[in-house]
C-alpha cells in the first residue's frame, strides 16, 4: 500500500510548522511513509487552511491513500501505523475525525486537522467540488472555519452522497487537542492537534509543546 502524508504551512506559522514537520518526518520514516511539505499557495482569495485540498489533489493519482495533517499537529512516534486504521476502514473513500465532544451540531461536527483520502474516482470528484465550488464557499455560514466549515455543510446537505462514502472516527482515535486528556484515555491517539488555543497564548503553546516533544524523541 502506497501512502503519502502531507501538510502545508507558510512563513506566518513556520516557527512551529518547522518543528511539527520534523516530528512527522520521524513518524513517517519509522513506518516507511512518504512525506511532503508544501509552502507554495494555490488560492488567491482564501485562508491558507484551504491549501490542503489542492495539495491532496496534486498527489492523489500517485498514491493509494493520502493522509492530511495540519501544521499545528504532529504524530506521536509511538502511535500505531496509520495503515492499521486504513485497513480497518478500507471500504470507504474518506476517513474523518470527530471534533470535540459536546460541541456537535446535528450529524456531528468533523475536524479536518487530520483526514485520510482513498484514491478513487469518487474521492477525486468530491475533493474538486469541496476545493473549488464557489457557491459552496460563498454560501457557507461558517467561513471562519475555512475548509472545515464547507465540509460540514456538504455533510449536512449530503452533497454528492458523501455520507455513503465516509466514516467518522470518534474524538481521541485519530486526534486529540489537549495534553491533559492523555490521563483519561487508555490508547495513544495518532496525533496531537494543538487546536482550540486562546488567541493570547496559542502560538507560544504550539511552539513550546512541539519543542518539548521533539526533544523527547530526538537523540541527545
Amino acid at each position: 500500500m502506497k501512502i503519502l502524508v502531507c501538510t502545508f504551512y507558510d512563513d506566518a506559522i513556520a516557527e512551529y510548522g518547522n518543528l511539527t514537520s520534523k516530528i512527522n518526518e520521524k513518524y513517517c520514516a519509522k513506518h516507511q511513509l512518504d512525506y511532503v511539505v508544501s509552502h507554495t499557495p494555490t488560492y488567491k482569495n482564501r485562508h491558507p487552511a484551504w491549501e490542503n485540498l489542492p495539495l491532496i489533489i496534486k498527489y492523489i493519482e500517485k498514491y493509494d491513500y493520502i493522509v492530511w495533517i495540519d501544521a499545528d499537529a504532529f504524530f506521536y512516534i509511538d502511535s500505531p501505523h496509520i495503515e492499521d486504521i486504513i485497513r480497518l476502514h478500507s471500504s470507504t473513500d474518506f476517513i474523518f475525525s470527530r471534533d470535540l465532544p459536546n460541541k456537535e451540531p446535528p450529524l456531528g461536527e468533523i475536524n479536518t486537522g487530520i483526514f485520510i483520502v482513498k484514491n478513487t474516482d469518487y474521492s477525486k470528484e468530491f475533493l474538486k467540488t469541496w476545493a473549488y465550488d464557489e457557491n459552496l464557499f460563498q454560501q457557507c455560514k461558517m467561513k471562519y472555519r475555512w475548509d472545515q466549515g464547507v465540509l460540514n455543510d456538504m455533510i449536512r446537505g449530503n452533497i454528492l452522497n458523501i455520507r455513503e462514502h465516509m466514516i467518522v472516527c470518534e474524538y481521541t482515535v485519530l486526534q486529540h487537542f489537549f495534553r491533559e486528556e492523555l490521563d483519561n484515555i487508555t490508547h495513544i491517539p495518532y496525533i496531537y492537534h494543538m487546536a482550540g488555543r486562546r488567541a493570547c497564548n496559542k502560538e507560544y503553546e504550539r511552539i513550546e509543546h512541539s519543542q518539548e516533544y521533539y526533544a523527547k524523541i530526538s537523540p541527545n
